[in-house]
């Protein structure tokens, strides 16, 4: 019984670490997707940035934040994101300013494309991102850190106590 406890539990720890949330998609017409690759100072890509609309006062047009609440994205290993946000024909040239490691970003939205008649492709665009700084990576030395202080090792504590003859 001990077993099949303990083999579930790290069952649901390991399909929960590789799990990623996912968001509804929305028909083409109110997506638009910003592909991105963040560069730092020196130009080297940085990993693990998040990514995300700034809806403090003053940045990005109040109807674009209305509906894109907490939407945000990390960049990869590259240093490459992918944003993808609910947009209406309205808002065609609004702004939007990204957020990214505290840097603020702008974007004009053209959702209508150099014919004026909108398309698929006229709703994604790839942008490069260079930071003025460059990052720390201690934030993520302090996370694998407690990641193995706090999973790995009590994990491998269990599985030798409930494994090893009694």
């Amino acid at each position: 019984m001990k077993r099949a406890f303990l083999i579930t539990a790290i069952v649901i720890l390991v399909v929960s670490a590789f799990s990623t949330p996912t968001a509804a998609d929305h028909e083409w017409d109110h997506r638009y997707v910003i592909n991105g690759e963040v560069s730092e100072l020196s130009g080297d890509s940085v990993s693990g940035l998040k990514a995300e609309v700034d809806c403090s006062p003053g940045a990005t047009d109040a109807s674009i934040c209305q509906h894109n609440v907490g939407r945000d994205a990390k960049t990869n290993d590259s240093g490459i994101f992918s944003l993808q946000l609910h947009v209406h024909s309205g808002d065609d040239g609004k702004l939007v300013v990204l957020l990214i490691d505290g840097q603020q970003f702008t974007h004009t939205f053209d959702l209508n494309g150099p014919d004026g008649n909108p398309t698929v492709e006229d709703r994604e665009v790839t942008l490069e991102f260079k930071l003025d700084h460059d990052v720390s990576n201690t934030e993520k030395y302090v996370i694998i850190f407690l990641f193995l202080a706090t999973i790995v090792a009590p994990s491998i504590y269990f599985l030798r106590k409930y494994l090893s003859p009694s």
